[in-house]
Formats: C-alpha cells, sequence, structure tokens
C-alpha cells in the first residue's frame, strides 16, 4: 500500500515528496525492519523510539513516521519521512488502513474495567457461539478465532498486532471480535482506529496506578471508551455498564447511546439484574430480570462477581441483537474459564484457583468462597513486584478479614525481593495473629511449598484459595521467567495429601 494513502485521517505537519513508496509493514522495533516496512517513533516511558531512527534506516526502513523534525541524515538518506502530531495516533490510523480495516467488517465488543475483563470476553465468546456465531477473542489468556488458537503476550495487543489479527480473523470468516480493553491501551491509543459496536464496563479499583498516578486519571481514562471511541465508531449500538459500582454510575450518565445499566444492587433503572441468586459449589441459578423478560437461569461457574459477569455478557449478546433465550443456554454449558476460580476436589476440600490479583478482585473472590459456607478459608497470595505499591497493604488486609489462614507468598516478585514485597503487605496488618493450629498467618515465599502447605493444613469442609496467578505458567523472578502453574502444584499437593485418593 502507498505510504500517502495510509495518511488520510492522520494530522500531518511536515513530509517528504515522495510519499508514493510501497509499504508491506510497519514496525515499531528498529532491529526488525527490512525494505518496504515504515518504522513508527514513539515517545515510550522507558525509550524514545526517537532515538533509533539511524538504526531504522541501516536496516532498510523505507519510510519513517515520527513526531519531531527529520535531521539532516534522515533528509540526505532520501527515505519517506512524515511528522504527525502523535505518532500513537498515527499507527492506529495507519496499520488499520494497511489491513483493509479489518474491524469494520465485524461486530466488536470491547470490554474494559479492572477485574472481570477476560471472565466477560469468554463468555461473550461462549454465548455468541451459542447463538451460531464465529466470534474472535482478543485478551490476557489467548487470542482464537474458527481455527486458529495463539497464547497472548498481553491483555492487549499494540495497535499494529491488533489490526494485523484483526484482519486474520475476518480472512478466516469470523463476524465478531471480542476484545479485552486496558487503560494502557486506551492512554497508548493501541485502540484508536477499532470500529467498537459494544463497549463493556466490568469495575474500577486501585490498580495501576505506577503508570496513570491516581484513581481520576485511571477512571478517565477508561471512560475514553464510552465517550470518545464508541461514540466515533459507525456500528455504535450502545454500552453496557455496571451501575453498582459508582464510577459505572458516572460512566452511564456521560456515555453516548444506548446504555444497558446491570447490577445486584443498585436500586432501578437497571436492564438487567437478577431476583433468587442461589451460589453454591456446583455453580450459580437465579431469575434474570431485564427489558426482554424474565427467565429462570443456572450457570456453572461459582459467585457474585462471577454472576456480574454473565450479566454483562448477556447485555453484550443483546445489543448484537442475539436471542435471550439462546444467550442463556449457551451459558448454562459454559463450565470454566482458565485460571478463573478453577475447582480442584479431594477428601472433602475443595481448592480454588484465581487470577485475582487486586485488593478488589480478591474482596470478591473470598466473598464468594464465603458464600458457599465453608468450615474455614485458607488463602495463599502475594503481590507482584516492580508493580503498584501502594496495593500491597490494602490486598493484605482483604486477604486477612476474608479468610481464617492466610499464606502469604510471592507472586512474580521479579526485579524486588520477595522479603521487601512481603514486609510491605504485613505493614497494612497491624497485628495480626500468627498460626495457632486453628486461624492466624503463616510466611512462605517459596510460592510452591506456600502452596503445599495451604493444603496440608486443610481438613474436610475448608476450601483452600489459590489467589494471583491463575492461568499464567511462570513465576517471574529477577527478570527470569521460569516455568510455574499453580493448578499442577494444586493437584500435585493434593495428591501428595491423599495419594490414595484422586483429584477431581
Amino acid at each position: 500500500m502507498r505510504l500517502e494513502d495510509m495518511l488520510q485521517n492522520v494530522d500531518v505537519h511536515g513530509r517528504a515528496d515522495n510519499l508514493s513508496v510501497q509499504i508491506q509493514e510497519i514496525g515499531l522495533d528498529s532491529r526488525t525492519l527490512k525494505p518496504g516496512s515504515l518504522y513508527v517513533a514513539r515517545r515510550g516511558h522507558a525509550t524514545d523510539g526517537h532515538t533509533y531512527i539511524p538504526s531504522a534506516l541501516s536496516k532498510g526502513a523505507s519510510a519513517i513516521v515520527m513526531e519531531e523534525r527529520p535531521s539532516t541524515s534522515l533528509l540526505e538518506s532520501g527515505v519517506a519521512w512524515v511528522q504527525v502530531e502523535d505518532s500513537d495516533y498515527a499507527m492506529a490510523e495507519m496499520a488499520s488502513s494497511l489491513y483493509g480495516r479489518p474491524t469494520e467488517s465485524m461486530d466488536v465488543v470491547g470490554i474494559t474495567g479492572t477485574n472481570g475483563k477476560t471472565s466477560t470476553a469468554f463468555l461473550v465468546e461462549h454465548a455468541l457461539k451459542g447463538c451460531q456465531r464465529k466470534p474472535g477473542l482478543m485478551g490476557t489468556v489467548v487470542q482464537r478465532w474458527p481455527g486458529v488458537s495463539e497464547a497472548a503476550n498481553m491483555t492487549t495487543p499494540d495497535a499494529i498486532a491488533i489490526q494485523e489479527t484483526a484482519r486474520r480473523m475476518a480472512d478466516a470468516g469470523a463476524d465478531s471480535l471480542i476484545l479485552e480493553v486496558s487503560s494502557h491501551a486506551i492512554e497508548q491509543k493501541r485502540v484508536q482506529s477499532i470500529d467498537f459496536t459494544v463497549g463493556a464496563f466490568t469495575n474500577l479499583s486501585q490498580d495501576h496506578l505506577d503508570y496513570h498516578g491516581s484513581m481520576d486519571a485511571y477512571a478517565a481514562t477508561k471512560e475514553r471508551l464510552f465517550t470518545e471511541l464508541l461514540p466515533a465508531s459507525a456500528s455504535s449500538r450502545g454500552a453496557v455498564i455496571n451501575v453498582d459500582d459508582p464510577v459505572g454510575r458516572q460512566y452511564a450518565k456521560v456515555s453516548q447511546g444506548q446504555v444497558l445499566q446491570y447490577g445486584l444492587e443498585a436500586n432501578g433503572g437497571l436492564s438487567l439484574t437478577v431476583e433468587g441468586l442461589e451460589s453454591t459449589l456446583s455453580g450459580t441459578r437465579g431469575t434474570l430480570q431485564s427489558d426482554w423478560g424474565s427467565r429462570d437461569f443456572s450457570t456453572p461457574l461459582v459467585g457474585r462477581h462471577n454472576t456480574m459477569n454473565f450479566l454483562a455478557a448477556v447485555g453484550c449478546g443483546l445489543l448484537l441483537e442475539a436471542p435471550l433465550d439462546q444467550l442463556l443456554e449457551s451459558l448454562s454449558e459454559m463450565a470454566s474459564i482458565p485460571g478463573r476460580m478453577n475447582r480442584f476436589t479431594q477428601d472433602g476440600i475443595s481448592v480454588f484457583v484465581d487470577y485475582a490479583h487486586t485488593e478488589d478482585a480478591l474482596r470478591h473472590v473470598l466473598g464468594a468462597v464465603r458464600e458457599l459456607k465453608p468450615n474455614r478459608i485458607i488463602t495463599v497470595f502475594g503481590c507482584g513486584g516492580d508493580r503498584d505499591q501502594s496495593k500491597r497493604g490494602p490486598m493484605g488486609l482483604a486477604a486477612i478479614h476474608g479468610s481464617d489462614v492466610v499464606v502469604l507468598t510471592s507472586d512474580n516478585p521479579r526485579h524486588e525481593s520477595p522479603e521487601s514485597i512481603a514486609d510491605d503487605v504485613v505493614s497494612g496488618w497491624g497485628s495480626p495473629r500468627p498460626y495457632n493450629g486453628e486461624s492466624g498467618f503463616l510466611i512462605q515465599l517459596n510460592r510452591e511449598l506456600a502452596i503445599e502447605e495451604a493444603v496440608s493444613l486443610a481438613r474436610e469442609g475448608d476450601v483452600v484459595l489459590v489467589a494471583g496467578k491463575g492461568h499464567e505458567q511462570v513465576q517471574d523472578v529477577g527478570g527470569v521467567k521460569v516455568p510455574f502453574d499453580d493448578q499442577l502444584v494444586v493437584q500435585k499437593a493434593l495428591l501428595t495429601k491423599s495419594p490414595e485418593e484422586g483429584v477431581s
């Protein structure tokens, strides 16, 4: 595609004369470029891509997009160049053009929120499949569409990867795309050129303050999905918003177009809610009350937080004009979501593995477990290194208040000392009781030993919650990612505890 044809929606401040150059691909890493590549120089948190323009030229890049004025060496190179107002915005627009604006040929559901994005995305995907749709999924755990399944590297990829993957999905026959939308992705304009059909909000709680600086800034970033991105889309049909959350109530007020409000606690004005909610170890059931009618439903998923995710998924399906009865029938068969309340049982002991890695998520998961009326709750958790330190104390309090026994351990310490991370967690506890044989806390910074110890302490009727890593299969220690899977460790620990019994 010609470079000049990729610039139709881009604010250009300066340009070379030779913009008819053909572009085969767009790159951000100067080391991987080749002739036919367009290099986009963007300013990141850690590095400035403008410093790598000479490297891009040495690799044979055919064109450069940048925010700074061109250097003498670039002008003398004869390589096509464009100076733009915003490299991130330009990159998103140009990637969309290069790949033929693939999201315009699909229904796109964008799901944002601190917790629940992945669960809701999996539920929407499953529900649409049950309605004979062909969805693609792009999120934290996996990228998949008809005939393809690939591991994901981050919640929301960069704009180039999103558009290239969406193109592959559309070419494979996908008629819809479910996309987890992180606050980083909105702030960095990775999702700027996506034609959103539906936007969904799950909740907002403390996370990523090391990046956004404040909760107000974090909330304002996510709000842009509903006030900027969704309204700008030609195919927009509306938003699905959790109004049990005070931030969600604000989003509902400022969102343009149709808004489906869902919740379990709000009084009045709800498009989707549940009456007679019952949650057990085998799942959840109740009566859905909606603008589309009243229906009894059941789902194998456990907990009020998953009921909220269920409501969000139903709302997304309804805005995509899927029949309510088909949506509920499909969701009744959704057995599990990777790393989200995955359950293992043996000898009357239940162990749940969950991704909960924020104070709010941990509190909600522990609340869901408490509703199951266990004898005791034994929680294994830790906090990640090189991340927002201010959430460590609140996570510790959530664990102590919601559990009978807490085993504090490591969770991707990265380049920080596990001991210092644990000190940050414990600092918010005050004077909790050390474990006395019945309740209290222990510290075991070796995560495998911590899980084994928690399982060894469990008795019939107890529930063990292993929180923080969920679907992840590595532990990041000192920047080195070593294989580690909570679920495999749990199964091994249960078998060691009762080798004659099988784990289910």
